[in-house]
């Protein structure tokens, strides 16, 4: 079930701190997450036992060319390999839309454990790149039996 009360107004891009929408078997209290201005999306895990996790980093380009790719950690230690890289380019004409995916597996994970998925940023150039709104990015969470 979606958890309620999540802002999705915020433009992540001001450095505020903007709630991500959750889906999971478990009550919504459970955890927390939330994007922060340093490209970390941060979910504080209130239960025991392995959980999946699956985020879409959407990002827009502003005449720059991006690579982005992503990790997940476990208690800030890096957990698996990087995600797969994204490679946005803006043609002067508009902005280039593009995403990067990371579908870590968390094992052993106990109540208070903090998992992260870090983005990484590359930029060619001098110039803007930011997130979304919070509407499209988001972190699937889901409680293995």
């Amino acid at each position: 079930q979606w958890s309620n009360g999540i802002d999705e107004t915020t433009n992540l891009n001001n450095g505020a701190y903007t709630a991500i929408p959750i889906f999971t078997d478990s009550e919504p209290s459970n955890f927390s997450a939330e994007f922060t201005k340093n490209s970390r999306t941060q979910v504080q895990v209130n239960f025991t036992g392995a959980i999946l996790m699956w985020a879409n980093v959407g990002m827009q380009s502003s005449g720059t060319r991006v690579m982005i790719t992503a990790r997940a950690y476990k208690n800030s230690v890096g957990v698996g390999p990087l995600g797969n890289a994204c490679y946005i380019r803006n043609s002067g004409s508009g902005d280039s839309e593009s995403a990067s995916i990371i579908s870590p597996s968390f094992y052993n994970v106990t109540s208070g454990d903090t998992l992260e998925i870090r983005t990484i940023r590359t930029t060619t150039t001098t110039s803007t790149t930011t997130f979304y709104g919070a509407n499209q990015n988001f972190v699937t969470i889901m409680r293995v039996a």
